[in-house]
């Protein structure tokens, strides 16, 4: 079993095991997404029940070109083809750390196996009904072969991205959040204060807001679409009410106001009238 593997390893680490198990399973909606931020809870509650200032997960550059791929797929912006930062806080006290993003499956295996180290295949990677491991299993082979460097490449443009997605956000909050009207997890604008906003800032706003009101839970599926819809009806010169459908929220948009507030339950979806 998995955890035996790991209990073992701990042992001849010196290393403390803890194991906790996670239900998931008839919550709806996307299985994954559901899974990782139970881990991540997880993770959290025993960090701190421990004294414990980081989490690190053992992600590496090949998981990172393959949400890199997952994003360009579903046609994200700057932030999606950020792809996973380095590291990320999970709350008060608490900080994220993928240390391995620049080494490769391959080169890790390998060190594995010159240390008499023994890992385990999670069963569901084989499972191509999932997109990661479609990628995983048909597209990142020819990747690799037609140019050895992808992962590192893939990592640096990453890198890049985030960059200029920390960027924008440094000026969304600066600027667009600070001038919002907040009230019972609703946020609110006069339309002409946004009107004259940059498209990037507009569309990384709805990000800022996913992420401080609703806790980042459903940003997943905020689709380029349905952000980029919002943005044009925003700077549109049109004066009747809109309703537009993000992911987890939903945008406002009248002659003279726009607001964001929580969607509530239910499946992502367009442009409601």
């Amino acid at each position: 079993m998995d955890r035996d593997l790991v209990e073992g390893l701990a042992k001849r680490l010196g290393c403390g095991f803890v194991c906790e198990r996670v239900a998931v399973r008839g919550l709806g909606g996307n299985l994954e997404h559901h899974a990782r931020e139970a881990r991540y809870r997880v993770l959290s509650r025993v960090a701190r029940a421990h004294g414990i200032r980081y989490v690190v997960t053992g992600h590496h550059g090949d998981d990172q070109l393959e949400t890199v791929l997952m994003h360009l797929l579903r046609g994200s912006g700057v932030r999606g083809m950020g792809g996973m930062a380095e590291k990320r806080s999970l709350g008060e006290g608490l900080e994220l750390v993928r240390p391995m993003q620049g080494v490769s499956r391959e080169e890790i295996e390998g060190l594995c196996a010159e240390h008499g180290l023994v890992w385990r295949e999670d069963p569901t990677n084989a499972d191509e009904g999932y997109l990661r491991n479609r990628l995983r299993a048909k597209v990142l082979p020819m990747l690799k072969e037609i140019e050895p460097a992808v992962v590192e490449r893939a990592a640096g443009s990453a890198r890049s991205c985030r960059r200029a997605g920390e960027l924008i956000e440094a000026v969304v909050r600066d600027g667009a959040v600070s001038a919002a009207s907040k009230k019972d997890g609703v946020w609110s604008w006069g339309r002409d204060a946004l009107r004259g906003e940059p498209e990037a800032v507009l569309g990384e706003l709805m990000f800022v807001f996913v992420r401080d009101v609703l806790g980042g839970v459903g940003a997943d599926s905020m689709t380029r679409r349905a952000v980029e819809d919002v943005v044009g009806a925003i700077k549109s010169d049109g004066t009747d009410p809109r309703v537009h459908r993000v992911g987890p929220m939903v945008v406002e948009v009248r002659a003279g106001e726009v607001k964001f507030l929580s969607a509530g339950p239910g499946e992502a979806g367009g442009r409601r009238g």
